[in-house]
């Protein structure tokens, strides 16, 4: 969510920001929160879900959103 956030302010910060790629930033992690908050109904393969339609593709300057959420998920995984 940190990574999609810092991406759609610093689109904000272009004169020819692209209100299409902030949208479908914050519409691809707008229900992680409740998600994480009500675990016992969700899980890791739901949120790739939704962080994948976000399409980097897309955008030439784009996260991919799901990519970023595996290597965290990484990295935790190797300091354990």
């Amino acid at each position: 969510m940190h990574r999609a956030c810092v991406v759609c302010r610093n689109e904000t910060y272009r004169d020819d920001a692209s209100i299409q790629k902030v949208y479908q930033l914050m519409d691809a992690i707008r229900e992680v929160p409740r998600m994480v908050l009500d675990w016992e109904h969700h899980d890791l393969r739901e949120i790739r879900t939704h962080l994948g339609c976000f399409h980097s593709e897309q955008w030439p300057d784009g996260p991919d959103l799901v990519s970023y959420f595996d290597g965290l998920l990484s990295d935790l995984e190797d300091a354990s």
